[in-house]
């Protein structure tokens, strides 16, 4: 069985819309927290995260195809064993 061809996307929207939001508040911090400002902020975030989705999913990218369902979960606990071992070793 392999991985959905629209999982990366789907990671990416996400991280790209949390990003969005934290820039959006940084940007706009000082402002006072009302609901005209929380709307702006939605808008805001919301434009930003289309925009850059639009960029890096143009001409078909950042699609999944023929990678198995197990491939990904395995290299990303490979790579959690050997940084924990990293740590390891530096506490030692």
């Amino acid at each position: 069985m392999n991985t959905p061809t629209q999982t990366l996307r789907v990671v990416f929207s996400l991280s790209a819309l949390a990003c969005s939001v934290v820039l959006m508040l940084f940007v706009r911090g000082r402002a006072e927290w009302t609901d005209a400002f929380w709307l702006q902020l939605a808008a805001a975030s919301v434009a930003l995260c289309v925009a850059g989705c639009f960029v890096a999913f143009r001409n078909g990218g950042l699609r999944l195809e023929a990678v198995p369902l197990g491939r990904p979960s395995t290299i990303s606990l490979g790579r959690i064993h050997l940084h924990w071992m990293r740590l390891a070793l530096d506490q030692a």
